[in-house]
């Protein structure tokens, strides 16, 4: 029994329920001890939740409220808009996999039967052995493996999982509004440092997580488009839900004993 099992159920499973009310779907998706389980054949959890919030959300970010500057989101200078995947309190449990750390290929199929990807993917095309392009259906991402020490040197000490969004240095509108492609030409990058590959857990988490932030922003950028000074805030926002998923989803395995 892993220590501070029952206290970390307690606190996902209220997280759970507490977002599960904010969506509307009351008590009926839980997801900890005594949770639902999740097949292959599930209607996502994750696919239908950030649908759901972020459609929501953009009814209520639409064109006509006031568009404040946020200077965290894009400067005079251009500098990136970004979303990390980190805090997540299950991490104390991500142990490592007994057999040694699996590569990216393994690991993206593995985290699609854990029901990271939401519904799952469509397809995926091999790069070089680190990038792997994965059709989530109606938008790409191209998935990077990292060394830990590369990675802490250009995305952070901080973080497990980094991606950002595109900035234009030559015109910076702060009111611009945009669409996907804006963002990221089409298909989304996320790179994933090295060391979360040695565990089933941290894969499960970190490429949920991404997933989740990603999904909403295109769900977002395909309806209502969204202004460049509201961008950061709504990672952000994406970011608080996208932790209570994806440790939602190892602490399933922690219940199931994997």
């Amino acid at each position: 029994m892993l220590e501070g099992h029952d206290s970390a159920i307690a606190g996902l499973e209220g997280a759970s329920q507490a977002i599960n009310a904010f969506l509307g779907f009351g008590d009926l998706v839980t997801l900890g001890a005594g949770g639902s389980s999740m097949g292959r054949t599930r209607p996502s959890l994750i696919h239908q939740d950030a649908e759901a919030l972020t459609a929501r959300t953009a009814r209520e970010t639409n064109e006509t409220r006031p568009r404040a500057v946020n200077p965290t989101a894009v400067n005079e200078h251009g500098l990136p808009i970004t979303g990390a995947a980190k805090a997540h309190r299950t991490e104390a449990h991500w142990t490592k996999n007994a057999s040694g750390p699996r590569s990216l290929e393994d690991a993206i199929n593995f985290a699609d039967d854990r029901g990271s990807f939401g519904q799952g993917f469509i397809d995926y095309e091999v790069l070089e052995s680190n990038v792997i392009l994965v059709d989530h259906g109606e938008f790409k991402i191209k998935y990077r493996l990292v060394e830990d020490s590369t990675f802490d040197e250009v995305f952070g000490a901080d973080k497990f999982a980094s991606y950002s969004v595109k900035s234009s240095a030559k015109e910076v509108i702060i009111d611009k509004r945009l669409s996907w492609n804006d963002m990221f030409g089409g298909t989304a990058a996320v790179n994933v440092r090295s060391s979360v590959f040695e565990s089933d857990r941290a894969i499960t988490v970190v490429l949920g997580h991404e997933y989740f932030e990603i999904s909403g922003l295109h769900k977002r950028a395909a309806t209502t488009a969204i202004y460049r000074s509201e961008t950061q805030a709504y990672i952000d926002y994406l970011h608080n839900y996208a932790v209570d998923y994806a440790d939602n989803l190892v602490q399933k395995m922690i219940n199931e004993g994997r």
